[in-house]
């Protein structure tokens, strides 16, 4: 993946351009008084620390440092001086910068689903299709439809689930898009990232200009608080692929996560030699209903590696100790 390209997705939407600079250290202490929020500072030891309450909104800066005291005991105009390191805090000002990636890490926890994680389910559909239905209308006419494959909790083709409430139905400009054509890297997955990074549906551009708002201030201390996006993407052939917001870095950059691929018969998409044999064997079935490209392209795929593969529509890869192999069963 062009990593350049996939951080212009997310500035683009966001109208940041973010130069390196030297982040704040902020320590979530949710459902803490200003007392306890001290003391959350002092506990980190000397520096200076943005500490805030996203439940109530409060937030504010601690600067910690070292100091000695001494502690004067008189007896018959003895004075025994003891000098002794204590680590003291001084309310510090917030920068208008702080302040502003607050505000945004306030808005992207706010906002629906509430959290510091939002995973949403995306479902491409057909051109004249309605776009914007959420998951929860979706499931519904879904199933009085009499449809039960769709993606379960997991991410694969499976039962019907109860849908995570971010997500439903979008476009995509371009027709015949599947898991395929996106899970390696090149032009294609560019393109399907920047589609990613500006799809506007459900509060996704607004999410994602948050994260990027407060990650580009904010050093967060606690890694389960740090502002996540995932997606499930469904292609219209029923094939699904998974992408998230690395925000490990900056600026964050949006990924596809080639070990989710699946097609749609089903089949894992291998992104590389080793994942061919999975764990030791790996079935591949092309029987019953799906896109009838996919088996050429499945060829393709492990062909690209250097692995034969037989002209059977079900064949399984077997990683030994001579290589990995694919015989017909």
């Amino acid at each position: 993946m062009d990593k350049n390209y996939a951080s212009f997705a997310v500035l683009m939407l966001s109208g940041l351009f973010i130069s390196p600079a030297i982040a704040s250290t902020y320590v979530p202490c949710d459902g803490c008084s200003y007392g306890q929020m001290e003391r959350t500072a002092l506990a980190h030891g000397v520096g200076r620390y943005v500490v805030g309450n996203i439940l109530t909104r409060e937030v504010a800066a601690f600067r910690i440092y070292l100091a000695n005291y001494v502690n004067n005991v008189s007896a018959n105009d003895l004075a025994v001086n003891s000098p002794q390191s204590r680590l003291y805090s001084d309310p510090d000002d917030l920068t208008p910068q702080e302040n502003t990636a607050f505000s945004a890490y306030y808005a992207f926890y706010s906002a629906e689903p509430i959290g510091y994680k939002k995973q949403y389910n995306l479902r491409i559909v057909p051109s004249g299709e309605p776009v914007g239905v959420p998951n929860s209308i979706l499931k519904a006419k879904v199933e009085s439809a009499g449809f039960k494959a769709i993606m379960d909790e997991a991410g694969k083709v499976g039962s019907l689930s109860e849908p995570k409430p971010g997500g439903g139905t979008v476009s995509y400009p371009t027709p015949g898009v599947n898991a395929y054509t996106v899970v390696n890297g090149g032009p294609d997955q560019n393109a399907f990232l920047r589609w990613l990074g500006g799809t506007s549906t459900f509060g996704i551009t607004g999410a994602m200009t948050n994260a990027v708002t407060s990650l580009s201030i904010l050093h967060i201390a606690d890694g389960g608080k740090i502002p996540g996006i995932s997606f499930t993407v469904t292609f219209t052939d029923g094939s699904h692929i998974g992408a998230y917001v690395d925000s490990t870095q900056l600026p964050p950059q949006i990924k596809v996560n080639q070990s989710t691929a699946v097609d749609s018969y089903g089949n894992t998409i291998p992104p590389s030699f080793a994942a061919v044999a999975g764990e030791g064997k790996q079935n591949y079935g092309f029987l019953g209903r799906g896109n009838g490209s996919d088996l050429g392209n499945m060829r393709s795929q492990i062909g690209s590696f250097g692995i034969a593969v037989p002209a059977t529509r079900r064949f399984a890869c077997t990683s030994t100790p001579g290589g990995t192999h694919c015989v017909s069963y």
